[in-house]
């Protein structure tokens, strides 16, 4: 039989018990990339697959690409933990910029990259997280990597 005979099996083809079955034995980190639900339920798995080094990479890909539902899910789990940078003094250094926190970077960034929801969803959640005047202590300046004499 050639390859151009055979018959196509689709996910509508296959009985509905045997897609149960097959949904049961599927890992959490195959059902995350799914649909929205699935998501919900296991974004907590996506930290593990992330290499630590590479976690700024995701968060800026995620901004980069405007995509809100996922960030949305990386600022709420974070908002807090990248604020207390400004309370410990643990400055954020980006493209020759230092910011005050890896918070300031994120807005900064957005507005950067033009992703306006992103943007709004960076300021409502720090404003309902930390406050309406949580943006005041979010500084960046712009610094030298090279001495000039």
């Amino acid at each position: 039989m050639s390859e151009e005979n055979k018959p196509v099996v689709t996910w509508s083809h296959i009985p509905d018990e045997i897609r149960t079955i097959i949904f049961d034995m599927l890992p959490p980190t195959t059902l995350v990339w799914l649909n929205r639900e699935y998501y919900h339920k296991y974004h907590y798995v996506i930290m593990g697959m992330i290499k630590p080094s590479r976690y700024q990479q995701y968060v800026t890909n995620m901004i980069m690409g405007d995509r809100v539902f996922v960030f949305q899910h990386i600022m709420r789990e974070n908002v807090i933990r990248w604020f207390k940078m400004v309370t410990q003094n643990k400055k954020h250094h980006f493209a020759g910029k230092r910011y005050s926190s890896f918070l300031a970077f994120t807005l900064e960034y957005a507005i950067t990259c033009g992703s306006e929801k992103c943007r709004r969803v960076i300021e409502d959640v720090c404003t309902e997280v930390i406050g309406p005047k949580w943006h005041k202590r979010n500084r960046s300046s712009t610094y030298k990597k090279r001495w000039t004499n």
